[in-house]
């Protein structure tokens, strides 16, 4: 169990440091719910000293984006929060959409 657990650790570690190589200063980034690897890239770059502006759609029904959005904010990344329906009408303003893939149980 606890080489399973390393193993999500070191792809997370990863995840993060690829992602942050994606944000540059000035970018508005468009991401939607809440994922942990997006949130610690954001808060990697933003402790990097880039300043960026994020945009995150509300996800409903659970409102994962909004807890998301909060998040950011409470850290000091300026955020938009939008309606899911309205994420697409930000995409030709967008220089970057960054969402956590998600994995299939099956084998591939």
């Amino acid at each position: 169990m606890a080489a399973y657990a390393d193993g999500v650790d070191r792809r997370l570690a990863n995840t993060v440091r690829h992602g942050d190589r994606l944000v540059k200063a000035g970018s508005l980034v468009l991401t939607y719910s809440h994922s942990t690897a997006v949130r610690m890239v954001l808060l990697r770059v933003l402790a990097a000293g880039r300043r960026f502006e994020v945009v995150c759609s509300e996800s409903r029904p659970m409102g994962e984006g909004v807890s998301l959005a909060r998040r950011l904010a409470f850290a000091g990344i300026p955020v938009h929060l939008t309606t899911d329906a309205s994420l697409p009408g930000w995409m030709e303003q967008a220089d970057l959409l960054l969402v956590a893939p998600m994995r299939s149980s099956e084998p591939g």
